[in-house]
């Protein structure tokens, strides 16, 4: 006998989630574009709970989140340039 867990969401069910994610997003970004860094460092501690100094990273950073990163990343970002 099959039992019914879970229904999956149709299309029509999810649309309306869609475009409010939609909409959220392209709010966010029109912020950006408007007020630069003031609605980045925003967002970062609203979502993120992440307010540095100073978000550009030195090039020591850079070279330890390099290290840490797998061989196939390294390779697969270096086929992109």
């Amino acid at each position: 006998m099959v039992q019914i867990i879970k229904n999956g969401k149709t299309y029509a069910d999810t649309l309306d989630v869609d475009q409010q994610v939609r909409a959220t997003v392209e709010g966010m970004l029109d912020d950006v574009k408007e007020r630069g860094d003031t609605a980045i460092r925003e967002l970062s501690t609203r979502l993120d709970k992440w307010s540095p100094k100073s978000f550009r990273l030195s090039a020591e950073e850079i070279q330890d989140i390099i290290k840490g990163l797998p061989e196939q990343v390294i390779s697969d970002i270096s086929i992109l340039n």
